[in-house]
């Protein structure tokens, strides 16, 4: 008799440089005090989402201004400025390229997580 052999399903999105598109952006957090990207990233034939989470602070020097001015393909605009806000929902749908890594998580198990935001080109 043939027994068919099972191959484990790969659930993680693969290891390394990947080209992106911004699926969501989503509050999270003790009183939404952060924000998580959500990115969706193609390979080995399955579609993933993997997700950077960010302190839901909006200036010059954090990893959330550098990531959506990366996503932008642009430096924020003087009105954007101006405002003194920025509606994180014009990132959804654009492109860009995202490192992803797998790490255990506190629950030992393993995780496709992104930690780098690249240009689209």
């Amino acid at each position: 008799m043939k027994i068919k052999i099972m191959q484990p399903k790969n659930t993680l999105a693969c290891e390394g440089e990947l080209s992106a598109s911004v699926k969501s952006v989503k509050a999270k957090g003790d009183n939404n005090s952060k924000v998580s990207i959500e990115f969706c990233v193609v390979c080995n034939g399955g579609e993933f989402v993997v997700a950077k989470d960010y302190a839901l602070k909006l200036e010059p020097k954090t990893e959330l201004y550098k990531d959506a001015q990366t996503i932008l393909a642009r430096p924020f605009a003087e009105a954007e400025l101006s405002s003194g806000e920025f509606d994180t929902e014009t990132l959804t749908g654009l492109a860009c390229r995202v490192v992803v890594v797998h790490r255990r998580t506190s629950g030992g198990k393993t995780a496709a997580v992104v930690t780098a935001v690249l240009p689209k080109d």
